[in-house]
């Protein structure tokens, strides 16, 4: 493992191993894992519907959303929009930081006046920020405790992931966007389950090399099969899955305003990339972070 910094057009090698950066998406492989710790300490069930721990009436439309299940917002089958139709405004008046507005109480009105569904949940995929967001909400309900006080301890602690949380500030490095210009850090509020998390790399290093590892309890349990897009593809708990040189590979990227970042991994043969970034994911340098990931992980198998 190694860091490099860009000055003036020129790379330089520098240690930054434990410096943190936004990690975006790759939160919800987080969010989903709590999910599998749960299933695994018999407190919640994969198919139990949203219902029993929202505890709110939900907006009947033509597919009522009574019918989604846990599983269904880890694997992007629920059906739901990719953001509620109640926060758009604000990802355009509040570009720079357009979900921290967005709280609990403008969560419970979208689900409880607005909410449709795009198709029958667990028959169709469609990526959903708003979906981890509420899986995030519903299982901090099941112990009535913080999501962000959840996955501090019941995930990064046991795992030994020190420099890996929500309110990270120290070490933190800057983001910046497609001039090189810093922006600010965004705040997720009450969605904090999709994007929120900060890390390291070396934090990174020790979550995958734990996935990597484990053939039983709630880590083996993210890495199964849970809805097949095709052959080759499909989703886990939060991971995607797919083929490269014919060995499974699991992976997940993330982007904010400020950083990109994409980690895969293959089980089976050990093989791992991990990729942190601090180029805006709305940047083309941004958007070829996904591509070096993919191509380094295909080099490993030659």
């Amino acid at each position: 493992s190694f860091g490099m910094k860009c000055s003036d057009h020129t790379f330089t090698y520098t240690d930054n191993l434990d410096r943190t950066y936004e990690i975006g998406s790759i939160t919800k492989t987080f969010t989903s894992l709590l999910l599998a710790k749960y299933v695994s300490d018999n407190k919640v069930k994969l198919h139990d519907p949203i219902s029993k721990y929202l505890k709110i009436p939900l907006h009947s439309g033509d597919i009522h959303p009574n019918s989604i299940q846990l599983i269904h917002l880890a694997n992007h089958t629920s059906g739901l929009p990719r953001l509620p139709s109640n926060m758009l405004k604000d990802a355009v008046l509040y570009s720079n930081d357009p979900y921290k507005r967005y709280d609990a109480a403008r969560l419970r009105h979208y689900l409880s006046t607005e909410v449709t569904l795009a198709s029958e949940p667990g028959t169709q995929y469609s990526y959903s920020n708003l979906g981890a967001g509420i899986l995030a909400y519903a299982l901090a309900q099941v112990d009535s405790s913080r999501f962000t006080e959840l996955i501090q301890n019941q995930i990064c602690t046991p795992l030994g992931l020190s420099h890996t949380g929500f309110d990270l500030t120290d070490n933190l490095i800057t983001g910046v966007n497609e001039k090189g210009k810093k922006v600010d850090n965004w705040d997720y509020n009450v969605l904090a389950g999709c994007h929120a998390l900060k890390s390291s790399l070396n934090d990174m290093i020790r979550y995958t090399q734990a996935l990597i590892v484990a053939d039983i309890g709630y880590l083996a349990l993210a890495k199964e099969q849970t809805f097949a897009l095709n052959e080759h593809n499909g989703v886990a708990l939060g991971w995607h899955y797919t083929q490269l040189k014919g060995q499974r590979v699991l992976w997940h990227n993330g982007g904010t305003g400020g950083y990109t970042c994409c980690i895969l991994f293959d089980s089976k043969n050990q093989k791992a990339i991990i990729l942190l970034t601090n180029v805006s994911a709305l940047a083309h340098q941004g958007r070829a972070a996904d591509q070096a990931a993919f191509a380094l992980m295909r080099m490993l198998y030659k």
